[in-house]
């Protein structure tokens, strides 16, 4: 990706959105049982985290460009940190020392900066397991028909389906071991066709 204007200017989330994803994408080219969503919505759209890879995990990346601040990341880490299997955050070299006070361990981190009129991306530090899950949160992640789908499949009465969706998440979250939960949601995020209907 060059632009020659780059130089000029600092690196801007779409520059590194940009180049992130095609990165991505070649990595996964040929694994069929991979998908790229771009602002994945979480905890019912209180976040979005900018770029999911959902395969056999869920691994977030979250942008932070040079025009970018990390005032907003402690939120994010917080709220990530209850759904996603991995993490990393993209950032800029000026920001990474502030970053490393902000995210834990296990939270993966690439180096991303203009270099001769390129987008580079450098990866820092390996993202880990996340061991810290909150599964109500991983079961908020599919739509309610999605999740009297598969309540119904484990015998669930019509009446009780037809409860407020707090309840059939506690339901849902009953019914599985953490292992399942989390498969069957995987499964069901790359079966959609229309992410924005909901």
């Amino acid at each position: 990706m060059k632009d020659k204007s780059m130089s000029k200017t600092k690196l801007r989330d779409r520059d590194v959105r940009c180049a992130l994803t095609q990165r991505l994408s070649d990595s996964f080219a040929e694994d069929p049982d991979t998908m790229i969503v771009q602002e994945f919505g979480i905890r019912h759209g209180a976040s979005r985290v900018d770029i999911a890879v959902i395969n056999g995990a869920i691994h977030g990346y979250e942008i932070k460009s040079e025009a970018d601040t990390l005032t907003r990341l402690p939120h994010q880490v917080d709220i990530y940190s209850k759904v996603l299997d991995y993490a990393s955050l993209v950032v800029s070299p000026s920001h990474i020392k502030k970053a490393i006070e902000i995210i834990p361990q296990w939270w993966g981190i690439l180096s991303v900066e203009e270099r001769a009129g390129e987008v580079a991306i450098c990866k820092i530090r390996k993202a880990k397991f996340n061991r810290s899950h909150q599964m109500i949160a991983i079961a908020e992640l599919l739509w309610r028909d999605e999740v009297i789908e598969e309540l119904e499949k484990c015998g669930i009465k019509k009446k009780e389906l037809r409860k407020p969706r707090s309840h059939l998440y506690e339901r849902l979250v009953g019914k599985y071991p953490d292992k399942r939960l989390r498969k069957i949601v995987r499964t069901r995020l790359k079966e959609r066709v229309n992410w924005r209907d909901h």
